[in-house]
């Protein structure tokens, strides 16, 4: 699987790389942006189920890091706040499959994610409603509706 991936991954930076945004019109451009716009969710996706992984097996303190989270924010190259947030989901998701095939599906980005697990969490009779308005209203909906 990991090959498979990898090689998903270079074909994606060969086309971006040759990417030529001068030749495309308007339309097509925002179509692109969508279309990135799912794939970075997927990916995140990804990257979120396998930090569940490296996170319960510990294959990250051999790194040198000083935490699951610090070592991703090292990997990814992001702050410390969106690592954590990507580990407290792994953490969460397996006591919520609606959830979890939400997020498997590149449906909801890594802050909806977060914002329906923590409050899933604290209300599990509220997973699909709080689902629903992820849907609906994107972050700021579903931030209002778990508040």
């Amino acid at each position: 699987m990991l090959t498979e991936i990898q090689g998903l991954r270079d074909e994606l930076r060969t086309r971006v790389v040759a990417l030529d945004t001068d030749r495309i019109d308007g339309v097509a451009a925002r179509n692109l942006v969508v279309v990135f716009a799912e794939i970075e969710r997927i990916a995140a996706a990804g990257k979120m189920l396998a930090m569940g992984r490296v996170d319960t097996t510990g294959s990250w303190a051999n790194t040198g890091a000083k935490s699951p989270a610090d070592w991703l924010s090292n990997v990814s190259g992001t702050g410390i706040g969106p690592a954590i947030e990507t580990v407290a989901v792994a953490r969460s998701i397996e006591k919520l499959p609606e959830t979890a095939s939400s997020i498997r599906q590149g449906i909801l980005s890594l802050p909806q994610a977060s914002a329906v697990t923590r409050a899933a969490i604290k209300a599990p009779g509220e997973e699909q409603h709080l689902l629903r308005a992820a849907h609906r209203g994107g972050l700021t909906e579903v931030k209002r509706e778990s508040a």
